[in-house]
């Protein structure tokens, strides 16, 4: 073997062997610190899910779950209702960046094959690297960890998220399978619009462990996630350290384990024995539709290895995480030491591991090379050093109360252990800190030379010189000034160039996608802190971050404004001068067939441009858009022929045709509107009906008493509960034909619901309706 080839390999072992260590998620974060008055990160929810089968309607009634021991708890066990004494899950959440600060995330939930909304699912948003879980590196300062569940229309809100890359989104509902939206980058300042996630159709995995005499191995706890992936090529053992659990099993007497109502695509499996014997498969692909049944695995490890973990003067060490890993595979096994420092790693088979041991803060001990078996291993590890400081504002000299501090090690390293280290450092990112007199401090650092990398929102990032660790000390680094940011001012005027006073102004980050029309841009932005202009029409933002901005600039009575590209990034900018149109008020008015007015009606209004924006009417009937565009609006009542339209895929080019085909629905209602006028658009609803209904239950007794009328392409028109009897009161049902939606039967499906047959709603006030229990359910 060549050389070369032989620093490659040994390369691998040692950044595996390190990963293992990493992964085995007992050894805590090299750049821990503390934290000072941090916001705790939610628990992570677990398993939710969604329907996904055709002619199905993945919707969940409120109020059907037992309750949880807490919020996450709560979405865990899929519930509807919040546990007693807890308050529900809303669909817009804020995370613990400063305000005006975070990313923002928005979003729909769909069902495949109906493409309806799905009300009352729940999604999280989280940061799933494994890297960062197998480390625990602390999440406060660094990532947020958000739970929400969707409204009537399926959509989503997460606010004020901490800036970080790697998001992912995962949304389910019930226990069938979940979708996920992986890989989002978020910056400050920036939106991210994840579209529709689709829920589809679900599969599963099972399979059969054996033990090391080849008998069926029960009670073998099975956990399955998305594929584990990292830059070490290594999966600990230990469902404890994955970032997130799709599903779970334990294998029965016969060895035989499922996990249904898992999402499509490839994941890891990990097997953990009562005798502390593991392993992993990974990737496992599930296909939707489709339960696996041969993912089988053989636990034959009988042999251990054990040692001690001590300081250079013989202390033991508490807490270090110890893992082996397997030369033939990518599994690792890990543990933490107790208060003696010793450790025992079982269930390993015979032949040649790479072993390791991670302290806190401390550079990675391994050994590249050792036989299963060997009990007399020692991990030795010199004491470290504390470093601390204090971040100011350089022009205030006021502390920064919250900030982030990234220690780099600049000592002697060989290149392996460059690379680990600069592995690690990307994933975990600085640490962030939160602290009113601006203090920071990391308390365990390896001895030697760092350099450290500070920032803070309204800032630009600086390097301070290298600092000395010494080992069993404290190193003060002092008081470290950051300069301020540039400075965004200018004025607000209106059509005639007369100061408007008490205009909003808001900063988005310049990577953020407005992809909504003026109308709409308030009604997703205007929950983030403006700035507002005086009596001269002048606004001014604090210094800002150097970067690329977007602005948002809105007043009563007229356009609000987007203006892209504003380049702080070198100097600042201070006579910015902002034109708003005058806007028109669209009155909208909701009648039903006789001619009266409809409350709480919605109604979709279409520009000419194509941009679409939805008014409810009050208890008059009647609702109003305010700053809207000149030009031609075509309204119409927001039923199942115009949630029809809004199902159908759009090119751009074709936006300008949406008004046309909106006005050919039946009671649609058209005005041409000019700047700073107001004009009347009167719709007619379709006959809504009310519907009377008995469902023949027999001696069926449902877990969930809901039921809900369907129609392709229009969604979901009504929910309704049945009680005991059967009985059951819809509202509003437009005349049609419907396929009838019922809880799902299926155990594995709890939560979700089927198509079971179709009915029709005749165009009459009141309709009485019978609906058979379906036959075979």
């Amino acid at each position: 073997m060549s050389t070369s080839r032989r620093i490659l390999v040994a390369l691998w072992v040692t950044a595996a062997a390190v990963a293992a260590l990493l992964a085995t998620g007992a050894i805590p974060s090299p750049f821990a610190a503390s934290h000072r008055d941090a916001t705790p990160t939610p628990e992570a929810p677990g398993e939710v899910g969604a329907d996904g089968k055709p002619g199905a309607a993945s919707l969940e009634a409120a109020g059907k779950r037992p309750a949880g021991e807490g919020p996450v708890a709560e979405a865990k066990a899929a519930a509807g209702a919040p546990a007693e004494g807890e308050a529900a899950i809303p669909s817009e959440v804020a995370g613990t960046a400063p305000k005006g600060g975070g990313a923002n995330v928005r979003g729909r939930v769909i069902v495949e094959a109906t493409k309806s909304p799905v009300e009352g699912a729940t999604v999280r948003l989280l940061r799933p690297d494994s890297l960062f879980a197998y480390t625990r590196a602390k999440k406060e300062g660094r990532q947020d960890d958000l739970v929400a569940r969707t409204d009537a229309e399926g959509r989503f809100t997460f606010r004020n998220v901490l800036p970080s890359t790697g998001y992912a989104l995962l949304a389910r509902r019930g226990t069938a399978a979940g979708v996920t939206r992986m890989k989002i980058d978020l910056g400050a300042r920036e939106t991210f619009d994840a579209g529709d996630l689709v829920l589809g159709t679900a599969g599963g995995l099972g399979g059969h462990v054996t033990g090391p005499d080849g008998k069926p191995f029960p009670g073998v706890r099975v956990a399955v996630t998305w594929q584990v992936k990292n830059d070490f090529g290594v999966v600990l053992a230990d469902a404890k350290t994955l970032p997130w659990v799709e599903g779970t099993a334990v294998s029965d007497e016969a060895g035989v384990w499922a996990v249904p109502g898992l999402e499509a695509g490839d994941k890891t499996v990990v097997f953990e024995a009562p005798s502390g014997a593991a392993d992993v498969k990974t990737p496992v692909t599930v296909s939707a539709g489709t339960q696996r049944t041969d993912v089988d695995l053989a636990l034959t490890g009988t042999l251990e290895v054990a040692g001690i973990v001590v300081w250079s003067d013989g202390t033991p060490i508490a807490g270090a995480r110890v893992f082996v890993k397997l030369n033939s595979g990518a599994a690792g096994r890990t543990m933490d030491t107790p208060a003696d420092g010793t450790f025992r790693i079982g269930g390993l088979p015979k032949g040649s591991c790479a072993g390791g041991c991670l302290v806190e803060g401390m550079p990675i001990r391994m050994i590249q090379s050792l036989e299963a078996g060997k009990t007399d291993l020692r991990f030795e590890f010199q004491k470290a050093g504390s470093l601390g400081g204090r971040v100011v504002s350089k022009a205030s000299r006021s502390p920064l109360a919250r900030f982030r501090v990234t220690p780099r090690f600049t000592g002697p390293q060989d290149f392996a252990e460059q690379y680990v280290s600069r592995t690690l450092a990307k994933v975990l990112g600085p640490t962030g800190f939160s602290s009113p007199d601006g203090v920071f401090r990391f308390d365990r650092l390896q001895p030697g030379p760092y350099q450290l990398v500070v920032e803070a929102d309204g800032y630009p990032s600086i390097e301070v010189d290298e600092k000395e660790v010494v080992s069993g000390r404290e190193t003060d680094v002092g008081t470290i000034e950051l300069p301020d940011g540039n400075v965004l001012a200018g004025t607000v005027v209106g059509p005639a160039g007369k100061p408007l006073v008490g205009a909003q102004v808001r900063l988005l980050s310049g990577d953020t996608e407005i992809d909504e029309g003026p109308e709409g841009i308030d009604r997703w932005f205007g929950e983030d802190e403006p700035a507002r202009t005086d009596d001269t029409g002048a606004f001014r933002f604090p210094p800002q971050t150097p970067g690329v901005y977007t602005l948002l600039a809105s007043a009563k009575g007229h356009v609000t404004r987007a203006i892209e590209k504003i380049d702080l990034r070198v100097k600042p900018l201070e006579d910015l001068k902002v034109e708003l149109r005058a806007g028109a008020t669209l009155s909208v008015r909701v009648n039903d067939v006789r001619g009266r007015p409809l409350s709480g009606a919605s109604v979709v209004l279409v520009h000419a441009s194509g941009d679409l924006v939805r008014v409810d009417t009050g208890k008059e009937g009647t609702g109003e858009l305010p700053g809207a565009r000149a030009g031609r609006w075509v309204a119409v009542y927001d039923g199942l022929a115009s949630r029809r339209l809004q199902q159908q895929p759009v090119k751009p080019e074709e936006r300008e045709r949406l008004a046309d085909l909106y006005r050919a629905l039946d009671g649609s209602a058209e005005a041409l509107v000019l700047e700073g006028a107001t004009a009347e658009l009167v719709v007619r609803a379709p006959r809504l009906v009310h519907v009377r209904g008995r469902l023949a239950l027999g001696s069926h007794k449902p877990v969930q008493n809901d039921l809900g009328l369907y129609q392709a392409g229009g969604g979901v028109s009504s929910w309704g509960e049945f009680d005991a009897e059967g009985r059951f009161t819809l509202e509003r049902v437009e005349p049609g034909t419907y396929i009838v939606i019922l809880p799902s039967e299926d155990p594995e499906r709890a939560g979700s619901f089927s198509g079971s047959g179709t009915v029709t709603i005749p165009d009459v006030d009141e309709h009485d309706l019978d609906v058979p229990w379906p036959a075979g359910r």
